[in-house]
């Protein structure tokens, strides 16, 4: 419970490790082992639900390793309730203005290792999957997917044939809005702002020019299913006074709460094994 309160409110593994007085590899054992059981639980709640809601899709860009090596975290987030759907993750071919030196160096490193081709439509592709299993256009109504102007939204929407199908039915429709819009709270992709805002507060790695960045993707990703869980189950959705101030993320979003207490029953304590346990996509 201390390393997933610690990792989710901003502390690194090394400053965890000095507090609990084990090393920082055992730190990472454990959140690596509490992040399985993470996405097992949220797969389970997930299973529990249907989207009541429009739902926000957006990018977050930082790197692993070293700054040869950027990549995106799709985000699928609930637009009222600010729930956390689920994320992918794909390394993206480094781009800016770079010195002949930066250039030489990025050369030798695509030597062994080059991202692929639009791996962004395909990252966001496997995330939109989320999607059909969570939506019943007869009981729901139809479905919005806010997103910004990406080119690459539109082509990985193509790539997912139940949302194909419902665009073309009018069922499901894609608005988008400018990245240069004002982020304030009437922003349609204010949820995903929000969250973006949440990750770089919140996660050490994720802070811009710090000491504490992924050095291991698995890793990092370990640490985000452990922050996804404070997020959505933990954390309140509003600190101000309001409707919705003393309800979870989870909550706003339409998950019942004994099932979000039961979950919480065992997520401590019980390991959850792959071959009895539906995932949501392959790659986390």
């Amino acid at each position: 419970r201390e390393i997933h309160r610690a990792i989710s409110q901003s502390e690194s593994p090394s400053s965890i490790a000095r507090h609990l007085g084990c090393s920082s590899d055992s730190v990472q054992n454990r959140a690596d082992r509490l992040a399985r059981t993470c996405l097992a639980l949220h797969t389970r709640l997930l299973d529990s639900m249907k989207v009541n809601e429009a739902l926000v899709a957006d990018g977050f860009e930082s790197f692993d390793t070293s700054q040869y090596f950027p990549n995106n975290l799709n985000l699928l987030l609930g637009k009222q309730s600010q729930f956390l759907f689920g994320v992918t993750h794909t390394t993206l071919h480094r781009k800016g203005c770079m010195t002949e030196k930066q250039k030489l160096i990025r050369y030798h490193y695509e030597e062994r290792f080059k991202p692929t081709p639009n791996s962004v439509v395909r990252s966001f592709a496997r995330l939109l999957e989320l999607i059909p299993p969570l939506w019943e256009p007869a009981t729901t109504g139809n479905l919005m997917l806010w997103t910004d102007e990406h080119k690459a939204y539109p082509r990985a929407i193509e790539r997912v044939p139940a949302l194909r199908n419902a665009t073309l039915a009018g069922t499901f429709r894609h608005r988008t809005v400018s990245s240069k819009t004002a982020r304030t709270v009437h922003n349609p992709l204010f949820s995903a702002n929000y969250y973006d805002r949440e990750l770089r507060k919140d996660i050490a790695a994720f802070r811009r020019e710090s000491t504490c960045f992924t050095r291991n993707i698995a890793n990092g990703l370990s640490r985000f299913a452990l922050h996804m869980i404070y997020h959505n189950y933990q954390k309140c959705h509003r600190i101000n006074p309001g409707p919705t101030s003393n309800k979870l993320h989870a909550e706003v979003a339409g998950i019942d709460k004994a099932s979000i207490v039961a979950g919480f029953d065992w997520l401590y304590v019980d390991r959850p094994f792959i071959s009895k346990q539906k995932l949501s996509y392959d790659n986390a």
